[in-house]
C-alpha cells in the first residue's frame, strides 16, 4: 500500500536567497507581524486537531508563547497595526468560526465569528483593522470586526474544486487566494482580483500551486509541486517556491532540491523572507515491519506513521533576498 500526501511546510532559498544563520524553529504556516517583531506559526503536537498557535519574538529571544493551544491547520493573518492575529477555530459547537485575538501583553480581547461549514484548510487576511477575509468553502467572505458581521464577496462558479486556504491582501488592496483544484488531478490555481469592490477573479498560476502571498504590488510569491520523492511505501510532493509578476506574467524558481517548500511570509520592515521546509534527504521514515504482503490497514497505519514523522521534522528558516532578485522578473 503506498500512501501519497502533500504537506505544507517551507525552507530557505538555495537560487536566488541566502539563508540566515541561526537556531531554527520547529513549525508551519509562518506569518510575520507589519512590525517585523513577532513571528506566529503553528506548531505540531500530534494531539487533538494537530497544531497549537504559538507567536515568539523574531529576533528568537525570549520564551514562545501559546496563542490557541488545539486547532486544526489554518492560516494566520497579522492585522495591520499587529495588535490582533486571526485564524480559524473549532468552536464549542463544533463549527468553524473566525477568531481574532489581541496578541498584545495582558490583553483579554478575543472576537469570534462563525463561518459557513467548510472543508478545512481555511485562509484569512486582513483588508484593515476592523475587516478580515475568510475563505469558507466556495465563498470569500468579508468579515466585519466591529458588528459581529460577515457578509460574501464571491463563490465559485467554476468546474473547479473550491480550496481558500490561503488568502494574502497587497498594501494597495489587491487580493490573491488559491481557487481551486480538480478532484481528478488535484490542479490547484491561483485568482487575483484588484480589490472587493471590483471582485471578477483571473487565474495568474495553475499547476498544482497554492499559498499565495504579495512581495509587492505586482509580485506574488507562491508554493508549486514538483515531481514527487518516494519512499518505502509513501511517497510526498516536492514543493518548490516561485516568484510570479501578475502584471508582465513571468515567474521565476527560487528554491529548488529535495524539499517541500511552502507558506511564504514576508518581513514589511526588511523584505526578508520566511518559510518552512522539510528537508527530505534528511528525513527517515519509522514504519514497522508487517511482512511481505501488508494488510491495507497496517499500509494506512504506516503512511500515517511516516506523516507524524516528516510534519515533526519542519522548521521554519529567514532568508535574505539578494541584489539579483529584487530585480523585476
Amino acid at each position: 500500500m503506498k500512501i501519497r500526501t502533500t504537506i505544507l511546510a517551507i525552507t530557505a532559498s538555495v537560487v536566488l536567497v541566502t539563508a540566515c544563520t541561526g537556531q531554527t524553529i520547529a513549525g508551519l504556516a509562518p506569518a510575520v507581524d507589519p512590525g517585523g517583531r513577532s513571528l506566529a506559526y503553528l506548531e505540531y503536537t500530534g494531539q487533538g486537531l494537530g497544531y497549537r498557535i504559538v507567536t515568539r519574538n523574531v529576533g528568537r529571544t525570549g520564551e514562545p508563547r501559546v496563542i490557541e493551544p488545539d486547532v486544526a491547520e489554518t492560516q494566520l493573518a497579522w492585522s495591520p497595526d499587529g495588535r490582533r492575529l486571526a485564524y480559524v477555530v473549532e468552536n464549542a459547537e463544533r463549527q468553524p468560526a473566525l477568531r481574532v485575538t489581541n496578541v498584545n501583553a495582558g490583553a483579554a480581547e478575543v472576537v469570534e465569528l462563525r463561518v459557513p461549514l467548510a472543508p478545512s484548510p481555511f485562509g484569512v487576511a486582513f483588508v484593515d483593522d476592523a475587516h478580515v477575509l475568510v475563505g469558507a468553502g466556495s465563498a470569500l467572505l468579508v468579515a466585519d470586526l466591529s458588528n459581529g458581521t460577515a457578509k460574501k464577496i464571491f463563490e465559485s462558479t467554476t468546474d473547479l474544486v473550491p480550496r481558500l486556504g490561503s488568502i494574502s491582501v497587497s498594501a494597495a488592496g489587491r487580493i490573491a487566494f488559491t481557487c481551486g483544484g480538480t478532484a481528478a488531478d488535484d490542479v490547484e490555481s491561483i485568482c487575483v482580483v484588484e480589490n472587493m469592490q471590483r471582485v471578477s477573479p483571473r487565474i495568474v498560476a495553475t499547476g498544482s500551486v497554492t499559498t499565495p502571498v504579495w512581495r509587492s504590488h505586482d509580485e506574488l510569491l507562491y508554493s508549486r509541486g514538483a515531481t514527487v520523492w518516494e519512499r518505502d511505501h509513501f511517497a510526498v510532493q516536492r514543493r518548490h517556491l516561485w516568484l510570479l509578476n501578475v502584471t508582465t506574467g513571468r515567474s521565476r524558481q527560487l528554491t529548488s532540491g529535495d524539499v517541500v517548500d511552502s507558506w511564504p511570509s514576508v518581513e514589511p520592515s526588511t523584505g526578508r523572507l520566511a518559510f518552512a521546509r522539510i528537508d527530505l534527504s534528511k528525513a527517515k521514515t519509522s514504519m514497522p515491519e508487517t511482512g511481505r504482503d501488508p494488510s491495507f490497514v497496517s499500509g494506512l497505519e504506516r503512511g500515517f506513521n511516516s506523516v507524524e514523522a516528516l510534519l515533526r521534522r519542519s522548521t521554519i528558516v529567514w532568508t535574505e533576498v539578494t541584489a539579483r532578485e529584487r530585480r523585476r522578473p
